[in-house]
């Protein structure tokens, strides 16, 4: 028989599960150090929205554009590109040709 697990202990499980793999990371390639996350973790208790092109103000003034838009002018220095305004932001790489 199954014994029900709570929420707790499941996520502790994961945890710790996470915690014990990640000394033995090998493929996807990704950042795993994350000395950031304690000062980020706070943003997660809100759920933003930032719908539609993040250079034009929207009737939605829970969001994170200013991020979005500083992230973006990054890569736009990094690959030396103009960053094209649309509604379709997502869609900025099929005008880099990937």
């Amino acid at each position: 028989m199954m014994v029900p697990l709570n929420l707790d202990t499941i996520l502790v499980n994961y945890m710790n599960r996470l915690t014990q793999q990640v000394n033995y990371h090998l493929g996807y390639p990704v950042n795993i150090c994350y000395d950031h996350y304690a000062s980020l973790a706070p943003l997660l208790q809100f759920h933003l929205n930032n719908y539609g092109d993040p250079v034009l103000q929207n009737n939605v003034s829970f969001h994170s554009k200013y991020f979005q838009v500083a992230v973006l002018d990054w890569f736009s220095q990094l690959w030396d590109i103009e960053i094209l305004s649309s509604g379709c932001f997502g869609l900025v790489f099929t005008t880099l040709g990937y």
